[in-house]
């Protein structure tokens, strides 16, 4: 087994039947106005949160936030950056209406008995790259090294094993994986030289080149069909809510629209939300998770769902999960029926003007 590691399944069970990760809400009428909120003639605006995992990814929802169009759409959407773990605990829980995670928790998370699922593929494959210490430059210099991941179980995980597996290489024959806890710990551990490569993200990524660190392998380039950035939420709150659904995607929708046509604003907002000026991080991150990543229309990938399925069957066959998963179909976690009612409307094409 990895360093580090601990069976999957069961440390998801266990963090969403315990504890809570978010405060409670105050009471209606607890508090003041919010900022922008509605006028008193005016209906109130429905209070949602979004627990996201990625600033990046999340980017057209930061400007959906910042330019005010959930506002338009009667939306006051809170946005915190929480753990993929605590963020979907947080959705389970109805504390979070909608969680922005990795296709493969959702999928553990389901299979544990959650009642949660996929409605959007924000960033449809894996947005990682393998970073090394400056005497590494091939992939095969990664044998018998240990390697970087923020979390085991978690995408930067799965992209290390399923890139290193088309190269001929496999965990724990030919090198180690070390938790690191984040992606700054990840960098850290790499600059300190307790691991000899990582697993890193856009901007950490420019951070790594500008200290002299050297790219080994872009992952993001292989093209993997997998959702990094998922949108998901529960059936019980697209039951209970389907009109507050369809009003948060229309400004999905609409943001995702704004931060491809304005891309100046977008990287103001992007600006803000890093608390950083500086130039390299925003084009990076805008240009990979905005320009190049973020499709018109995001639908779940079903074929994505069947990678994640098939890396849960091979890398512990005997394991209680693998069998869950050769059970599952990859249709259970995904609806994509809201999205597909919204293009089918014409909405999208009154947006883009085709």
């Amino acid at each position: 087994m990895s360093r580090g590691a601990l069976p999957l399944l069961p440390s998801v069970a266990l963090v969403l039947l315990f504890g809570c990760v978010m405060p409670a809400r105050p009471a209606p009428g607890a508090s003041g106005p919010a900022p922008g909120a509605a006028a008193p003639d005016e209906p109130p605006l429905r209070h949602l949160t979004l627990a996201n995992t990625s600033l990046g990814a999340a980017a057209a929802f930061f400007v959906a936030q910042d330019v005010g169009i959930f506002a338009r759409h009667g939306l006051d959407v809170e946005i915190p950056l929480l753990s993929g773990i605590k963020s979907v605990q947080a959705v389970v829980a109805r504390q979070a209406e909608y969680g922005l995670i990795s296709s493969r928790t959702v999928v553990d998370s389901q299979l544990a008995g959650a009642d949660v699922v996929m409605i959007a593929g924000i960033t449809p494959t894996l947005v990682f790259s393998i970073y090394g210490l400056p005497q590494f430059s091939e992939v095969a210099q990664l044998r018998g090294q240990t390697i970087g991941v923020t979390q085991i179980g978690g995408s930067a995980d799965f992209a290390l094993r399923y890139a290193l597996r088309r190269q001929g290489l496999e965990a724990d024959r030919d090198y180690a994986i070390f938790q690191t806890g984040g992606m700054a710990e990840s960098l850290a551990a790499l600059r300190s030289g307790g691991v000899q490569a990582t697993v890193l993200s856009p901007p950490t990524t420019v951070k790594a080149r500008k200290e002299g660190l050297r790219e080994i392998l872009d992952i993001t380039a292989l093209d993997i069909d997998y959702v990094t950035g998922a949108l998901a939420t529960t059936r019980g709150f697209l039951t209970d809510e389907s009109e507050t659904n369809r009003r948060f995607l229309e400004a999905m929708l609409e943001g995702i629209h704004y931060a491809k046509t304005n891309p100046t604003a977008a990287k103001q907002v992007l600006a803000r939300q890093f608390q950083t000026s500086d130039p390299d991080v925003l084009d990076e991150t805008y240009a990979l998770y905005v320009d190049r990543l973020l499709p018109r229309v995001p639908f779940v990938s079903r074929r994505g769902v069947e990678t994640v399925l098939e890396e849960i069957t091979t890398t512990d066959p005997g394991a209680p999960a693998a069998q869950a998963a050769r059970a599952a179909s990859p249709d259970q976690f995904v609806d994509n029926a809201p999205l597909a009612a919204l293009e089918a409307s014409d909405f999208v094409g009154r947006l883009w003007g085709d």
